[in-house]
C-alpha cells in the first residue's frame, strides 16, 4: 500500500501479538507506524483510532 501513490497516505495500524519492543521495528519496515499489542481492550483500539484520525490522545 505504501508504494502505491493512490494509497500511500492511508495509515496502517498493526494489531500484533508482538510484546517485545525489539520486535516492533521490523513491522515498521513494511510501512506501519501504529501498533497495538494483543490482547487489547476496545477502549485501547478506540484511543488508537482517535490518535490516527485526529492526531491526539486527549479525546
Amino acid at each position: 500500500m505504501k508504494e502505491n501513490p493512490g494509497t500511500d497516505q492511508i495509515p496502517i495500524i498493526f494489531l500484533t501479538g508482538a510484546v517485545k519492543s525489539s520486535e516492533l521495528p521490523k513491522n515498521n519496515i513494511v510501512g506501519g507506524q501504529y501498533f497495538l499489542a494483543k490482547p487489547f481492550k476496545g477502549v485501547d483500539l478506540l484511543k488508537m483510532l482517535r490518535l490516527v484520525i485526529f492526531g491526539s490522545m486527549k479525546y
